[in-house]
């Protein structure tokens, strides 16, 4: 069974992510710091920068100077859209450049980050099952990405289903958002903390 769930997050829920939000909007990654638990090599994250693909004027990104890679601290947030551009782009592998454009992948990748929903705050994976980053690989407009629930990932139904959902199209991207999630926040050393803000208040 899937679930997409987009309904825009209730009061208490935004309150209480507003309230503990420090955790990932708290700017104390290096660059080699993000690469490192990224993937994405560190150059390669210095040119984004540099090329404006990515700003600090963005919200909860980081801090410090745009051009220097030196003295720049970056957010969880900036880690998880950076983990994300990678894997849509091929940027983690320097011999391969497959994948869709620079822009599309950040837009696509703020969808996640920025976007949350009653069972879901932003940046934050499901409590149960696999959260999954669904992309129709024709339509590069981030609002025809979706955020999917997957509780029973063993059950080919599950997979007709997600098919369903972009009636058009015969190929999407998925990007395990779960395992992707819980690998760039062990490697920074804030999963536990990220893990109990995450929880929604029942």
């Amino acid at each position: 069974m899937i679930e997409v769930k987009e309904r825009p997050i209730p009061w208490a829920a935004q309150q209480q992510q507003n309230e503990s939000s420090d955790i990932l909007a708290s700017a104390r990654f290096s660059p080699a710091q993000i690469a490192n638990a990224t993937g994405v090599p560190v150059e390669t994250l210095r040119s984004w920068f540099k090329r404006g693909i990515l700003s600090l004027d963005d919200e909860n990104m980081g801090e410090g100077p745009e051009s220097i890679g030196m003295g720049r601290k970056l957010t969880g947030y900036t880690a998880m859209v950076v983990a994300i551009m990678g894997r849509l782009t091929g940027a983690m592998n320097r011999n391969k450049r497959e994948g869709m454009s620079l822009e599309a992948a950040r837009d696509h990748a703020y969808k996640f980050v920025h976007a949350g929903t009653e069972e879901r705050l932003p940046c934050m994976i499901f409590a149960d099952g696999e959260t999954l980053l669904v992309i129709p690989k024709n339509a590069p407009d981030p609002a025809r990405a979706r955020v999917v629930q997957m509780k029973m990932p063993d059950k080919p139904q599950t997979w007709n289903d997600i098919n369903s959902l972009f009636r058009g199209t015969r190929q999407v991207e998925i990007l395990c958002m779960t395992e992707l999630w819980q690998e760039v926040f062990q490697h920074l050393g804030i999963r536990a903390e990220v893990e109990r803000q995450g929880r929604i208040s029942e």
